[in-house]
């Protein structure tokens, strides 16, 4: 289990910093132009959460989104 932190400006340490911080495994990055921090007790789930961001891409499609119907059920 992982926590992430947006933070408000920019990491006086720099952007891809790893460690330790209180026993907890940290790593600063940039993602989506801001600088987030991927905090957790164990150092593999931190950086699989970090490899999520730095692969994830959202995309906006012409147009707005899709229509999408109303709930309807089987009664």
């Amino acid at each position: 289990m992982v926590s992430v932190y947006v933070l408000s400006g920019p990491a006086r340490i720099g952007d891809g910093w790893s460690g330790t911080s209180r026993g907890l495994n940290v790593r600063l990055l940039r993602a989506a132009g801001r600088y987030v921090a991927v905090v957790g007790g164990s150092a593999a789930d931190v950086a699989a959460a970090a490899r999520a961001f730095a692969s994830t891409v959202a995309t906006a499609r012409p147009g707005g989104l899709p229509r999408v119907d109303r709930f309807r059920p089987n009664c």
